[in-house]
């Protein structure tokens, strides 16, 4: 096809439209179904159609699809706009198709690799790699990376901007080899609370490893969901939860639900730190931490740092361990500034011998043997075996719309290829930790709804937004994944013809 020339499918398109609006009784039948019947499907790859993501990416209307072939490498500064952006209804999809195994690879870039900067978007199946400045760049909302691998990137691995980001759900993924220094990080997250009130980051079902420098996720979301992950050997911290940068104080509350994980720190850092680095400008934020098996070592200065502007701190039904057996402080508090008095609690913890917990913690069981039989699992007679207990935080100053108990399990320090959650077991009353007895790693759902599994579609949960949000749109059933919508197109028929006519009208561009 010669570039400037219009496919004769795109004629067609136009016709059927033309048409509909010449037959008054099948009119509105035909345009209801609009946004399925023009939507594209794009193959980039060395002997189709088209050669790079380039001469696509200025094409994309609502709908969309791209179809990118493995086995290839693709060159990165590729820049996404906001006018190629979809709707919440019809989101748009580039997707790395494997060849001989092998995903598309987008390597370098004088700046970047990839900035997604159209809302309602899906990118999903890609190696991504060696950007000069950041591998993948994230300013928009309702975005979904799922399937991606993301090494090797000597400045960030993904970078969220303190402007115009919203909603971002990382899913499937693996991280390794980012970052450099303190400040360059693996994951670093950030939403704007003026333009996307209300955002939820979510990473899970992802394996996060062995970072260059920084940490391996930082973020300065206003809602934080990380479920179900394995998390480990960060150059700083594992996870550090702070403020935005640069946005007023007072527009939100930043929180984080922290379930089911594996979390290992073999350094002297943290495994999280939490609260601000500035006296005067916290998160004022509510902190929860359920369901994990932490692992620090010796020389650490502790498991978490309390810092600046905080309203409460939990912690429930997780193993605290360290890998050489030494002594190691629970919770540094020393920096901490209540927002409403001090709101720290713990309870029906394991906390290996020789850790020191606060003494506001209540229930923990202590022992120098969790009693685990494979990795993290625990095994007949082991010590952590029916003990979970309810928690969303101290009385007051709960997390909303808390996952109580996880339904699935992190990878088992691996890529989760299956693409379908680990789920975990049923056995009563759960076991304390990110595995339940008998987890044997199989694909699959666990049993019951997870977060933001609601019926208004906006993956909160509850109606309150305040969490879940940041989904593809796409099959909710494992109880893991961020809320999806599928609402049915709605408006008149001079709305539904606008809409017949803008797309066709998009087809038609080069």
């Amino acid at each position: 096809m010669r570039r400037g020339s219009v496919p004769a499918y795109q004629f067609a398109v136009m016709f059927r439209s033309f048409r509909a609006l010449l037959k008054p009784t099948t009119a509105v039948a035909t345009l209801l179904v609009a946004p399925a019947a023009h939507a594209a499907t794009y193959q980039v790859g060395p002997d189709k159609e088209y050669a790079s993501l380039d001469e696509v990416i200025g094409l994309l209307a609502p709908g969309d699809v791209v179809e990118v072939d493995g086995g290839a490498t693709y060159g990165g500064d590729l820049h996404i706009r906001p006018e190629n952006s979809g709707t919440p209804d019809s989101k748009i999809t580039i997707r790395g198709i494997r060849v001989n195994g092998q995903r598309p690879i987008i390597e370098g870039g004088a700046e970047y690799g990839v900035v997604l900067h159209a809302s309602h978007f899906v990118f999903e199946g890609f190696e991504v790699t060696g950007a000069s400045s950041a591998c993948l760049i994230h300013k928009a909302d309702d975005v979904t990376i799922r399937d991606v691998v993301v090494h090797d990137c000597p400045n960030h691995g993904i970078l969220g901007t303190d402007f115009e980001s919203g909603s971002l759900t990382i899913e499937y993924s693996e991280f390794y080899g980012n970052g450099q220094g303190e400040y360059e990080h693996q994951i670093y997250i950030a939403t704007d609370e003026t333009m996307y009130p209300g955002s939820v980051f979510r990473l899970q079902h992802s394996y996060v490893h062995d970072g260059n420098g920084g940490n391996n996720v930082k973020t300065r979301a206003e809602r934080n969901e990380i479920y179900c992950n394995w998390i480990e050997n960060p150059a700083y911290h594992v996870i550090d939860l702070v403020p935005p940068d640069g946005q007023d104080p007072s527009l939100a509350r930043e929180d984080a639900d922290v379930v089911g994980n594996v979390l290992i720190q073999p350094g002297q850092w943290y495994i999280s730190r939490m609260g601000s680095d500035k006296e005067e400008y916290g998160t004022d934020g509510r902190f929860r931490f359920a369901y994990n098996t932490i692992v620090s070592n010796s020389n650490a200065s502790a498991f978490f740092r309390l810092q600046w502007g905080i309203e409460s701190a939990s912690f429930y039904d997780n193993v605290f361990m360290t890998s050489d057996g030494g002594s190691l402080e629970l919770v540094n508090g020393d920096d901490a500034w209540w927002t409403s008095g001090e709101q720290l609690t713990g309870k029906a913890n394991f906390v290996a011998a020789g850790l020191e917990s606060p003494g506001s913690f209540e229930g923990s069981v202590t022992g120098g043997d969790p009693g685990f039989v494979d990795g993290y699992i625990p095994g007949d007679g082991s010590a952590l075996l029916n003990l979970g207990v309810e928690g969303a935080g101290p009385s007051g100053f709960e997390v909303p719309n808390a996952w109580s108990v996880p339904n699935c399990v992190p990878p088992n320090g691996t890529k989760n290829e299956a693409m379908e959650p680990f789920g975990r077991p049923v056995d009563g009353v759960p076991d304390l930790g990110a595995f339940e007895l008998g987890t044997t790693f199989e694909p699959g759902p666990g049993p019951g709804p997870g977060p933001g599994t609601d019926d208004d579609g906006n993956g909160d949960g509850d109606g309150d937004g305040n969490g879940g949000g940041s989904s593809d749109g796409g099959d909710d059933d494992d109880g893991c994944n961020a809320g999806s919508s599928s609402h049915a197109p709605r408006g008149g028929l001079i709305a539904l013809v606008a809409l017949a006519g803008f797309v066709a009208l998009r087809r038609r561009r080069p």
